[in-house]
């Protein structure tokens, strides 16, 4: 009964800040965020010379894909 209580809080949570788009939103600003961290910090270069390859490797979308699955591809 717990996590169905916490799962009605997340709903009632996700719609307090405006729903679907206002998730969506709060996602790609945190990726970005990681994106941008990946850009500037020289050690990534071992992961590959092109930090788009770096971002994919580690799981992270190029830009906003439609549908949630394939964003965690």
């Amino acid at each position: 009964m717990l996590c169905v209580e916490d799962y009605l809080d997340a709903l009632a949570w996700a719609k307090s800040i405006g729903g679907l788009n206002a998730l969506i939103a709060r996602a790609d600003a945190n990726t970005k965020v990681v994106a941008d961290w990946v850009r500037r910090t020289p050690w990534v270069d071992f992961l590959a010379r092109d930090p788009a390859y770096a971002l994919q490797h580690l799981g992270l979308p190029q830009g906003r894909r439609s549908g949630g699955d394939q964003a965690c591809r």
